[in-house]
């Protein structure tokens, strides 16, 4: 029996409290975004909120939660029950030995930090493919958390009830597919190389839970390049709308309107 609180329960817990939207326990219809630190301001009730429900050690002092909380998100690995003190300082001597330091990176003093819940895989490289991003991501293939996923769907109503009809068709037509192979030769030494080339196959808008941190000055410079209906992703453009509306109520002189971003990236004719 698993030690680990059931994944895909947890993927939900994470979208729904970050303010996403799921329908019919299979379908992100829209992903969350909640800030969780911005400089030295915690967001605390909404930290304390996931320190408890996903049982992580409370009687360590705060970066420690912080950056705990961050390197289970990687597997989805959080506990079934609240750990021990002395099991909280062995996680963390763990995480040292390890070379495994970014999830105390992240929350760095100057960072502005995001949890981003129920984003595409394809979503997460463009999230970090820009200069200056610091993450704590679900893999996307090399975890057991990887294999009863959520997807994303998006557009208009109609164009959606297509999307959930193809994905249901797609993972139908993957299981005949991998019916016809004896897989289970394929269980090597390597206890994960099977299900890390399952996750991998269709389809590929499942969705994963990240932290990403950037600074104020740098989400904002993501803004004025980001905000682009031409040759910008509708996902991404989605979340970095609902991260400037969260920003903007905190830094209204220092931020501007997604139109005077939109019309910034308007090719001239």
């Amino acid at each position: 029996m698993s030690k680990f609180k059931d994944y895909h329960s947890t993927s939900r817990y994470l979208i729904e409290i970050a303010g996403g939207e799921v329908s019919e326990d299979m379908f992100v219809e829209k992903p969350g975004v909640a800030l969780v630190k911005d400089g030295s301001d915690i967001n605390l009730p909404l930290v304390n909120q996931l320190v408890e429900e996903l049982n992580i050690g409370s009687e360590q002092p705060l970066e420690n939660q912080l950056a705990e909380l961050a390197a289970r998100i990687t597997y989805s690995a959080f506990p079934k029950t609240k750990p021990t003190s002395s099991e909280s300082t062995a996680y963390h001597k763990n995480l040292a030995n390890l070379g495994h330091l970014s999830p105390y990176k992240i929350w760095d003093k100057e960072n502005v930090v995001f949890l981003l819940g129920g984003v595409t895989v394809e979503g997460t490289l463009e999230i970090v493919a820009n200069k200056g991003a610091k993450i704590a991501r679900q893999t996307s293939s090399r975890t057991i958390s990887m294999e009863n996923p959520f997807y994303r769907v998006q557009g208009d109503e109609a164009f959606r009830d297509v999307q959930r009809s193809v994905l249901r068709e797609s993972l139908l037509a993957r299981k005949r597919i991998l019916d016809r192979y004896d897989l289970t030769n394929f269980r090597t030494e390597d206890k994960k190389a099977l299900p890390e080339f399952l996750n991998m196959t269709l389809p590929s808008s499942k969705t994963v839970n990240i932290f990403a941190a950037r600074t104020l000055e740098n989400w904002i410079e993501i803004f004025g390049k980001r905000f682009d209906a031409v040759g910008v992703e509708i996902e991404l453009r989605e979340i970095l709308s609902q991260i400037r509306n969260i920003l903007a109520e905190k830094y209204p002189d220092l931020i501007q309107s997604e139109a005077e971003y939109y019309a910034k990236n308007v090719l001239p004719k």
